[in-house]
C-alpha cells in the first residue's frame, strides 16, 4: 500500500518532516514515521491495510507486561513464530521491530523469527502431514496440501530478558 497516499498519514502531527514525504512510496515512508506516530497509528491502521502493525504493536506490548512481570530491566531476544501462507512476511516485521521497538522494554533487543507447523491434508492421496514456511507439497504424492487449520499471522513464543 502506498502509505503516502493515505489520509490519516498525511494529517499526523507525529510524522518526520521531509521534503521528498510526498514522492515516497511503501515502507520508505513507514521508514520516516516517528515510533510513536506509528504505534498510535497501529489500532486505527490495523483493519485498513496495515495488519502488521496491530499484530507487531500488540505482540511487544504483551512481551513489555510478561518482562516486567518476571522483574527485568530489559527485553534481550524476541520470538516471533509467523504463519506459513499468512500476511505477515520476515521482511514486515523486522521492518515494524526495528520502528517500533525503540522506547519500549525492547529496544536493542535482537529479532528472531520461525515458521509455525501446520497441518495440511492432501486430497489427492488422504495423507496428513505437518507443513512450514510455505505451504508444502504432500510428501507421498507431491500435490499441493490443503491446511487443516487456520494459523494465526504472528504468534509471540518466546522472550529473554536482562534483570
Amino acid at each position: 500500500k502506498d502509505l503516502s497516499r493515505s489520509k490519516d498519514l498525511s494529517r499526523s502531527k507525529d510524522l518526520s518532516r521531509s521534503k521528498d514525504l510526498s514522492r515516497s512510496k511503501g515502507l520508505t515512508v513507514a521508514a520516516r514515521i516517528t515510533p510513536r506516530a506509528l504505534r498510535a497509528l497501529a489500532h486505527q491502521e490495523a483493519s485498513a491495510g496495515m495488519h502488521e502493525v496491530g499484530l507487531l504493536a500488540e505482540a511487544l506490548r504483551r512481551a513489555a507486561r510478561v518482562a516486567e512481570q518476571a522483574g527485568a530491566r530489559r527485553i534481550e531476544r524476541v520470538t516471533f513464530a509467523l504463519a506459513p501462507g499468512g500476511h505477515a512476511t520476515p521482511e514486515a516485521v523486522e521492518t515494524l521491530f526495528a520502528l517500533m521497538s525503540p522506547g519500549t522494554m525492547a529496544e536493542g533487543a535482537e529479532l528472531a523469527i520461525e515458521w509455525q507447523e501446520v497441518a495440511e491434508h492432501c486430497w489427492e492421496c488422504g495423507t496428513s502431514y505437518l507443513s512450514t514456511r510455505d505451504r508444502g507439497t504432500c510428501p507421498s504424492c507431491d500435490q499441493q496440501g490443503i491446511p487443516q487449520a487456520v494459523a494465526p499471522d504472528l504468534v509471540l513464543t518466546r522472550i529473554e530478558v536482562i534483570r
